[in-house]
C-alpha cells in the first residue's frame, strides 16, 4: 500500500514594523498562531517570521512576547544609532534576509522606511493608514500624520468642507513618496457629528484589524493584490487650503501624533 504524501505548503514570510502599541499586530500574529491564513485548496499560508521595532521600549514587543512570539525574531533597529538612512536600511534587509522576509507590514512605523528597503521588496511592502489616501493626488498625508493628528485633521476637514462625511482605514503599497503609494484595501467609516479625535480612532481600529487580516488571507489565497483608486479626486482643488490647515490643526493639537 503507497503512503499518502505529506502535504507540502508554500509559506509567505511576513516581517511587521512597529514603533509604539499596535493592536493590529497582536491581530496579525493571532490569526497566523489560529492557522487562518492556511487555504488547504492552494497549500498556500502567511506566517509572521519577523517584528522589527524602531523603538526598544514599544508596548508591542512585550505583548507579542506574552502571545508566544520567539524572542529572537523581534528586532530592535534604532534609526538614530545609523549615520544614515542606508545603513539604517541595510541593517533591515540584514535581518528580513535572515528570515527569507516576503512581506513587509508597516504598522504606525514611525521611521521614514530607507529606499534601499523599498527597493529591494518594490511591491510586497505595505503601510496602514487610518485616513484617506488618492496616491500622488492631494489626501491626509505627509509629515505628522498619523495617530490622533491624523484624526483630528480629518475632523477638521469634516467641519470645513460640507460635503466630507466619510473618513477610511486603508492599505497602500509603500514608497519612496510617502503616502503616494496605490491603495490595495480600504474600509469606509462614517464620521460622526459628536466625534472627537480619540472616539474615531477607537471606532477606525476594529477596521483596520479586520482589513489586515483580509488582506493578508488575499495574498494567501492568490498571490497579488489589486490596486484601488477613488474615481474622482478626493480633495478637490477648492479643498486644498483646508485641507492644509486641517493637517496644520492636527499637528498642532497632537504634536507627537
Amino acid at each position: 500500500m503507497k503512503k499518502s504524501r505529506k502535504k507540502k505548503w508554500k509559506w509567505t514570510s511576513l516581517a511587521i514594523f512597529i514603533s509604539d502599541n499596535s493592536a493590529v499586530m497582536c491581530e496579525v500574529l493571532r490569526a497566523c498562531m489560529n492557522g487562518y491564513f492556511k487555504n488547504y485548496h492552494t497549500l498556500r499560508a502567511v506566517k509572521t517570521v519577523l517584528i522589527v521595532a524602531s523603538n526598544p521600549n514599544a508596548s508591542s514587543i512585550k505583548k507579542a512576547l506574552e502571545m508566544g512570539f520567539p524572542e529572537e525574531n523581534i528586532v530592535v533597529i534604532n534609526p538614530e544609532k545609523f549615520g544614515c538612512p542606508e545603513a539604517f536600511g541595510k541593517k533591515i534587509l540584514c535581518e528580513c534576509g535572515k528570515r527569507k522576509v516576503d512581506i513587509i507590514l508597516s504598522l504606525r512605523f514611525k521611521p521614514i522606511i530607507p529606499t534601499n528597503v523599498i527597493d529591494a521588496y518594490q511591491s510586497m511592502i505595505f503601510g496602514l493608514h487610518a485616513a484617506p489616501l488618492d496616491g500622488k493626488r492631494p489626501g491626509f498625508r505627509g509629515k505628522g500624520m498619523y495617530g490622533l493628528a491624523l484624526q483630528h485633521a480629518v475632523l477638521h476637514f469634516s467641519k470645513s468642507v460640507a460635503r466630507f462625511k466619510m473618513t477610511e482605514v486603508c492599505i497602500h503599497r509603500v514608497t519612496e513618496k510617502v503616502g503616494c503609494g496605490a491603495v490595495v484595501g480600504k474600509r469606509l467609516v462614517e464620521i460622526w457629528p459628536t466625534d472627537t479625535a480619540r472616539t474615531l480612532a477607537a471606532r477606525l481600529l476594529p477596521f483596520a484589524q479586520n482589513l489586515v487580516v483580509e488582506i493578508l488571507l488575499l495574498l494567501s489565497e492568490f498571490g497579488y493584490l489589486k490596486e484601488l483608486r477613488h474615481r474622482t479626486w478626493l480633495i478637490h482643488s477648492k479643498e486644498k487650503m483646508p485641507l492644509k490647515r486641517a493637517k496644520a490643526a492636527g499637528r498642532r493639537v497632537f504634536p507627537n501624533g
